[in-house]
């Protein structure tokens, strides 16, 4: 959930079940006008009818639920962060993670370089390149410095593409 603190007159976008919907509130305290939605991706019918806001309700708060439907592309994707931070208060921006969908296990490879080349990270496993990653700790365990590191990914998805990727990250700290 999103809480819309906006005092002034705002757009928001709010995608349910898979339909975008854009909801303009003029302040907290006045009611929102929805400016776009169908009928069936609203849990409050009885607002909208043939695509356009027929009702009014007032709140003090307002809050803006987003659920995300995202399309995989048929012969997969994957994504490398830019950066990270292990002193981050969100858990997954704590560690670099690959994140990927239909690549194929075998032959999957995943490297962290510091700026000599040297590796500091490594795995052959891309369950653990998933759920795990690079943590921001050098072999000794002890914290690398905030600065630029680089990767290196080799893999191959479901449909037979095979991928090079390279790559630099921000370690923040």
């Amino acid at each position: 959930m999103i809480q819309c603190s906006e005092k002034k007159s705002s757009i928001f976008k709010c995608v349910c079940p898979a339909t975008p919907a854009l909801a303009e509130a003029e302040s907290l305290d006045e009611p929102f006008t929805n400016l776009f939605t169908t009928d069936d991706s609203v849990e409050d019918p009885d607002l909208f009818s043939s695509g356009l806001l027929t009702g009014e309700k007032s709140f003090t708060k307002r809050y803006l639920a987003v659920a995300l439907s995202p399309k995989v592309p048929a012969d997969g994707v994957s994504y490398i962060p830019t950066a990270f931070s292990p002193l981050s208060v969100n858990e997954e921006d704590q560690v670099l993670k690959f994140y990927s969908e239909k690549v194929i296990p075998d032959g999957f490879s995943f490297k962290i370089y510091d700026r000599f080349g040297d590796v500091l990270y490594e795995t052959t496993d891309l369950s653990d390149a998933q759920t795990n990653g690079w943590n921001g700790l050098l072999k000794s365990g002890k914290p690398a410095s905030g600065g630029y590191y680089f990767y290196s990914a080799k893999f191959e998805f479901f449909n037979g593409r095979k991928v090079s990727k390279t790559g630099q990250v921000m370690l923040i700290r």
